[in-house]
């Protein structure tokens, strides 16, 4: 065969397993992140719109028609 019995290529460094399981781990905790960071934001944007919303889903109905029957 060859005289290079590495299975890398010469002029490219040697490979590091700490180096790639530093990445791996690192990709990781950053996908975990984002999740995190998601679920936040969801659970935010519910909890703005239920502050939005009246407490009795009744109440823009009965103050509609108490309007309506005070103009007539």
């Amino acid at each position: 065969m060859a005289d290079n019995e590495h299975w890398y290529l010469e002029d490219e460094p040697k490979p590091n397993l700490h180096g790639w399981i530093f990445r791996q781990m690192t990709m990781g905790a950053a996908y975990a992140a984002i999740a995190c960071m998601l679920v936040l934001f969801v659970v935010l944007v519910i909890r703005s719109i239920a502050f939005i919303l009246p407490e009795d889903p009744f109440a823009a109905i009965e103050i509609g028609t108490r309007a309506l029957s005070a103009l007539a």
